[in-house]
């Protein structure tokens, strides 16, 4: 039976947010200076995550199956999160 994936502590978590903001400003950055478009920053934050699920499957922590279903549902629940946030121009 597969090990269930661990629930991150809080401090883990706020750690989380920061790293993915600043992975973000950096992607929007890059975007904007070699103008790349919306499709292609999301293929190339795709990329990563895959790269990322793999080394976590390669150390023998988890399932590579399981790590993929939980990066679906986390990018659903971001994604809709972020959709329903006011924007402001």
């Amino acid at each position: 039976m597969a090990k269930p994936l661990p629930k991150p502590d809080r401090s883990e978590a706020r750690q989380a947010a920061r790293l993915a903001e600043a992975v973000w400003l950096i992607a929007v950055e890059h975007a904007a200076e070699y103008d790349l478009s919306g499709c292609g920053v999301l293929g190339a934050l795709t990329l990563c995550l895959g790269r990322a699920a793999a080394a976590v499957a390669r150390t023998g922590e988890h399932d590579l199956g399981r790590l993929t279903d939980f990066l679906v549902r986390q990018l659903k629940l971001a994604a809709v999160s972020d959709f329903r946030r006011p924007t402001f121009h």
